[in-house]
């Protein structure tokens, strides 16, 4: 039925930008959105909480693909108060997201990075909630062009997450990450077998949400560094 199909995308294009909602999901004070942004998605208050649950106030953390609004990031610092950076690799996008960073007067610094390339501080955690919709649904959708590199996960959906997987396999420190994916876009069973082909990264977890379509895949190098234990729901270190 196309009209409930439009609906359901008008219904849930209003409650993602929403300024109320997203300051009641993540007590953060968002600046006023331009025509074709959002201040969140499905997967971001699910990523959110997952990683709220998962670090502690000590966790340094990289919020990769930050968006324009640094939601994910910001919400970290609200509720746990730990030290995070913030990237993405928009230059429009970090420019957007650090007014959003400076209305908060949060402690964040905001980087243009592709994945962890201009990356130099420090940090034990990534949550990262990449793109994922497969092009032709996003352009079937209306997505924003302007910020197409938000939501353009390639024909499958994939091509961002099998280059952050890439990326993570060979850059120097050992995080735990978490990822949020909304499987109606980008189906469970082709990211369990790209998972599967990264032969470096192993899954610890995934978390599947009871309602919302949102899994988020907790990972991490296999032969992780000593001295930085995997963590377990709660920010437990995981037995050996």
């Amino acid at each position: 039925m196309p009209w409930l199909r439009r609906l359901v995308l008008r219904s849930v294009r209003t409650a993602t930008r929403s300024r109320l909602l997203a300051r009641f999901l993540f007590g953060v004070d968002f600046r006023p959105l331009q025509e074709d942004e959002s201040y969140f998605d499905v997967t971001t208050p699910v990523l959110v909480d997952q990683a709220v649950r998962r670090l502690t106030p000590a966790s340094k953390v990289l919020d990769l693909g930050t968006g324009t609004v640094a939601v994910v990031g910001l919400a970290l610092w609200r509720k746990l108060g730990c030290e995070v950076t913030s990237a993405d690799v928009n230059p429009e996008s970090v420019g957007l997201a650090q007014a959003n960073v400076d209305r908060n007067r949060a402690p964040i610094r905001v980087l243009q990075s592709t994945f962890f390339d201009a990356i130099d501080d420090s940090f034990d955690a990534v949550v990262f909630n990449p793109p994922y919709v497969p092009t032709a649904a996003g352009l079937d959708r209306g997505l924003s062009p302007r910020f197409r590199r938000q939501w353009d996960g390639g024909r499958d959906g994939l091509s961002v997450i099998d280059g952050f997987l890439t990326a993570l396999a060979t850059d120097g420190r050992d995080p735990l990450v978490l990822m949020g994916v909304n499987h109606r876009h980008t189906p469970r069973g082709i990211v369990c077998a790209l998972l599967d082909a990264h032969r470096d990264i192993r899954t610890e977890d995934v978390y599947r949400h009871p309602v919302l379509p949102v899994d988020v895949y907790v990972l991490r190098k296999r032969g992780g560094v000593p001295g930085t234990p995997a963590l377990a729901r709660g920010g437990m270190p995981l037995p050996a």
